[in-house]
């Protein structure tokens, strides 16, 4: 590979880590890292394709294990995943913030919020009127003894919620 066709590819992936990845479709964000790949697997000096390839693709991971961490919060052991012998457990986060998509009540009045993460909420204990209405940041921490409380951004009061 000649040194022009070296500059150029290492140009085209400067210029596609320079743009920011909160304004590209998540096609646009797959044909990227399509990308990256490619100028990674065109480096002949294997430890500059390997370090190319620890810096496009190890933040990956990370983001699918953060990803992972959120699609597990509040679940109980109905609904958790069982990782398999072996495999490693699922960083817990302690806190979850999303917007309220759909807001109704129960049967016996109790709150059902659905987030915009997918994730379905009841309130568990009588509580006080947190005042949530559709398009509202809550935020759900985790409490003691598998507990999850719930707080909306118009009240500092928060109720007792379970995921289902």
């Amino acid at each position: 590979m000649s040194q022009v066709q070296k500059f150029l590819l290492k140009s085209e992936l400067a210029m596609l880590l320079a743009v920011p990845s909160l304004t590209m479709t998540p096609l646009q964000a797959a044909d990227s890292i399509a990308a990256s790949v490619r100028v990674c697997a065109a480096e002949a000096d294997a430890t500059r394709r390997l370090a190319c390839y620890d810096k496009n693709v190890a933040p990956l991971a990370a983001d699918a294990a953060h990803a992972e961490a959120r699609n597990h919060f509040g679940a109980d052991s109905a609904l958790a995943h069982k990782p398999s012998p072996g495999s490693d457990e699922p960083a817990k986060l302690n806190k979850l913030q999303a917007r309220v998509t759909t807001l109704s009540h129960g049967a016996k009045g109790e709150l059902v919020l659905r987030l915009d993460n997918g994730q379905t909420w009841t309130q568990s204990e009588d509580g006080p009127d947190l005042r949530i209405e559709v398009g509202d940041q809550v935020t759900i921490d985790r409490g003691v003894l598998g507990a999850y409380w719930l707080s909306g951004s118009h009240s500092r009061a928060a109720v007792k919620v379970r995921r289902n």
